[in-house]
């Protein structure tokens, strides 16, 4: 028996729908039981095809909260796992169970993030909550018996972390884009956002490893010098809220209210046309294992601009242009 833990934060959830989806063309052989989140499960259940040997498993929403999503995965989960007598577990998302070993259970860790090693200070959070972190993923990566990492890039960083003898259990694999978000006639347009303007697009969470602020400052910079009419179409969802205020204060500062518009926590069904009509997408993050959002930027023909950072050169290759995030002109 098998078990998947599908659960949400961030710029996850398009990682979380596409394994859904692969699930559904690609039905279970043996029992399988999928821990869900509810809210995700409410949203998406047509993703998820009824068969004999798939379970599904809602997880209520509170336990996706801070430090009671950690005391689901290490306590509440290994107890269910040992009931169901589950043989392999797939962990998608940074964080696994640190006694599966002991209950004999195979364990697979999808690694997105080497944030904590990399780029600790930029963590979204407080220090105790930045460490509690950054503890369990460390020990996920010890404990588990496979790990797979998102980008060459990415596991080329953690092998430096890890032990010698743990090394030999990274693999890495990269993501892809939902095709059949691309091959749906899209007709879901946001209503405060017009189109037929010039507008370049950046998505990404609200916290300062993705150099959202300097991004900003930049784009200042950029409309001032060539009296451009250009406007900022920025969406996020906010990790660290006093970056956040930070950022609204800098745009306010600046009288920039009419030239960077702030979208927050939109349904994703409205991106593709954010993509299409976009003069160019620009990623400024200083850490990424993979950036999938630079990928749905391509699909849709958008030039983009990217941190020389990580990952991206590996992702993107010569479809991008790249710049140094530290300096602003440079942007």
């Amino acid at each position: 028996q098998m078990c998947i833990i599908v659960s949400i934060y961030s710029g996850s959830l398009t990682y979380i729908i596409s394994l859904l989806q692969g699930i559904k063309k690609n039905p279970p052989k043996k029992k399988t039981y999928i821990f869900i989140n509810k809210k995700i499960f409410d949203l998406h259940q047509d993703l998820i095809r009824k068969c004999k040997n798939l379970i599904i498993i809602k997880v209520p929403e509170f336990y996706t909260l801070s430090y009671f999503k950690i005391f689901w995965i290490q306590i509440v989960l290994p107890l269910k796992l040992k009931k169901l007598k589950i043989e392999k577990l797939l962990s998608p998302l940074n964080i696994c169970p640190l006694v599966s070993n002991y209950f004999k259970i195979k364990t697979t860790l999808i690694l997105h993030s080497n944030l904590p090693w990399v780029k600790f200070n930029l963590m979204p959070g407080n220090f105790i909550k930045k460490k509690i972190i950054k503890y369990f993923m460390q020990k996920s990566l010890e404990k588990c018996d496979h790990i797979v990492c998102v980008s060459k890039t990415s596991k080329e960083e953690l092998s430096k972390i890890l032990k010698p003898n743990f090394r030999k259990k990274i693999k890495y694999l990269y993501l892809s884009l939902n095709e059949e978000f691309y091959k749906k006639k899209n007709n879901h347009y946001l209503k405060n956002v017009k189109y037929e303007q010039d507008y370049i697009l950046s998505i990404c969470s609200c916290a300062k490893y993705h150099n959202i602020l300097k991004l900003i400052q930049s784009f200042d910079v950029f409309i001032k010098k060539y009296n451009t009419n250009l406007k900022f179409y920025l969406v996020l969802t906010i990790l660290d809220q006093i970056y956040f205020d930070e950022i609204m204060s800098y745009i306010n500062k600046k009288k920039l209210q009419n030239k960077v518009k702030i979208i927050l926590n939109l349904n994703s069904r409205f991106l593709f046309n954010l993509y299409k009509y976009s003069n160019a997408y620009i990623f400024s993050s200083y850490s990424e294992s993979f950036g999938y959002t630079s990928l749905e930027a391509m699909k849709m023909s958008c030039p983009g601009a990217i941190s020389n950072h990580s990952s991206s050169k590996e992702i993107n290759g010569n479809a991008a242009l790249y710049f140094n995030p530290n300096y602003v002109n440079d942007i």
